[in-house]
């Protein structure tokens, strides 16, 4: 057996996080519903050396990231009113490279988003 290159040896695997961890919370009372989700992902590489970066911009490390989201609904009589937010705490992160089209280069993440819904039973 061959044994293994420097370069690579005693490092993390590419794209393979050392933990992920998502969690969601909700709860219903009478015509209020809310839920609430968390995620947690630590800080990992692109590339099997876990080169910090590089000039190119397409190897390098993906930093730790938490995104929260939050959703609220009412409901009453015939009507619905629905609200929510992604990246309630308006994280930046990227979640990965590309080396060709819109790249080269890292893939921001969305900012915070809001949404809100109105729904009427006819």
């Amino acid at each position: 057996m061959k044994p293994c290159p420097t370069s690579i040896r005693d490092k993390q695997v590419e794209l393979v996080p050392p933990y992920t961890v998502r969690g969601g919370i909700s709860a219903s009372w009478k015509g209020f519903r809310a839920s609430f989700l968390y995620s947690a992902i630590g800080k990992h590489y692109t590339d099997a050396t876990n080169a910090e970066y590089s000039a190119t911009a397409v190897n390098g490390a993906i930093p730790a990231y938490r995104v929260a989201d939050l959703s609220v609904q009412y409901a009453f009589d015939r009507f619905t009113i629905e609200g929510s937010c992604n990246n309630l705490f308006d994280e930046r992160y990227f979640t990965r490279r590309a080396d060709s089209y819109p790249g080269p280069g890292i893939i921001p993440a969305e900012a915070r988003s809001l949404f809100l819904t109105l729904q009427v039973v006819i």
